[in-house]
């Protein structure tokens, strides 16, 4: 990477961080740095809707284009739990059922509401076991 005219992939990111905040374009954005239990920030990054986390060794370097042991990607997978209400009827190709119909709690004790219908999208084989069952 290079930063006014500078090479600075090779330069130890942590610590200190030597470049100024303020200067140059709003492109290049420094994350915030967190010195403390990992799992408390990523709790954070899960109830925030984040992608996920990278996590580093404090003196590790970055080596452009190639993969390390010190430098960790940790990607958050969101779920949600649903309620099968219902199904379509099958239209077109599909022979078992078109989409299903999901609801979810917003909250606890609360209605429940139906936030979409779901096409299903598995193979035949499970379309027929599911329509079953």
């Amino acid at each position: 990477m290079v930063l006014d005219g500078e090479i600075v992939a090779l330069e130890r990111i942590f610590p200190p961080r030597t470049r100024d905040r303020g200067a140059g374009p709003r492109v290049l954005r420094l994350s915030e740095i967190a010195r403390a239990d990992g799992r408390a920030l990523y709790q954070h990054a899960l109830t925030s809707g984040w992608e996920g986390l990278v996590a580093k060794r404090v003196q590790s370097r970055y080596a452009s284009g190639r993969r390390t042991p010190d430098w960790r990607k940790i990607k958050i997978v969101h779920q949600q739990k649903f309620v099968v209400g219902g199904w379509t009827k099958p239209q077109g190709t599909r022979s078992h059922f078109g989409a299903l119909l999901l609801g979810v709690y917003a909250a606890s004790h609360q209605p429940l509401v139906m936030p979409c219908c779901m096409p299903v999208m598995w193979a035949r084989a499970s379309t027929r076991a599911s329509s079953r069952a």
